[in-house]
């Protein structure tokens, strides 16, 4: 926990996703922090393994593992097959200039529909560890750069996975990576989310319950008006 004040540069997208609705990313040269309407969670570098997720209403913090993060946010969306990449072209998006992909499930395009369309910045002006976490939780390669925008095919339909309204540099502190001072911690994610001081309740009470959210999340996947199957 922390509650420094340090300064610095931090590049901050804000989007419509399928998973979050509104979101706000702040990522910086050496951690990224994702916020929506219920908290923030918060990835280093010197702790690649493990996320912090933390609840303003509650004030306490999770400490989980990348891995069950990224599985968690997926919200059951399907992962991407990619065997085949094309680059569409060059375009403007958010004041930026961004390489514009499609992405399809076998080697010969003609043969299948994409599985996934995806635009990006240069990949080179973020470090390497956080470039990787960042296409992971996309689930996308990274040599094609940091994707700002992405839509992929779930169930039969593209869903829009992060949709950017802004894009600019801010300055961020310290503390937008950590869990704030006088957080308590919660021993898991059931306590995290349904107990007020994060140690009343146990995963195994809720198992039923997040199951249910995971096969429901789909209801909440709307595809953009006017958008159709390709």
């Amino acid at each position: 926990m922390s509650g420094a004040t340090e300064t610095s540069q931090a590049l901050e997208l804000l989007a419509r996703t399928s998973q979050f609705g509104i979101a706000r990313y702040l990522i910086s040269k050496d951690a990224v922090s994702v916020i929506t309407f219920t908290g923030s969670t918060v990835w280093r570098k010197n702790m690649p393994d493990k996320v912090i997720m933390v609840r303003p209403e509650n004030k306490i913090f999770l400490e989980t593992t990348r891995k069950d993060w990224i599985n968690w946010a997926r919200r059951g969306i399907d992962l991407v097959k990619i065997k085949h990449v094309e680059k569409v072209g060059v375009e403007n998006l958010c004041g930026r200039t961004v390489e514009h992909y499609k992405a399809f499930e076998t080697e010969v395009p003609i043969k299948s529909k994409p599985s996934a369309e995806f635009w990006t910045i240069p990949g080179n002006s973020f470090n390497d560890a956080v470039l990787k976490y960042w296409c992971d939780m996309l689930d996308l390669p990274t040599k094609y750069g940091f994707p700002i925008k992405v839509k992929q095919r779930h169930e039969g339909q593209f869903v829009t996975m992060v949709n950017p309204t802004s894009l600019k540099i801010v300055t961020s502190k310290t503390s937008d990576f950590a869990a704030p001072a006088g957080y308590r911690k919660a021993r898991d994610l059931a306590a995290f989310y349904f107990s007020e001081s994060g140690d009343e309740l146990q995963s195994s009470d809720l198992t039923d319950l997040f199951m249910y959210e995971k096969r429901g999340s789909n209801r909440d996947l709307v595809k953009p008006v006017g958008e159709k199957d390709k």
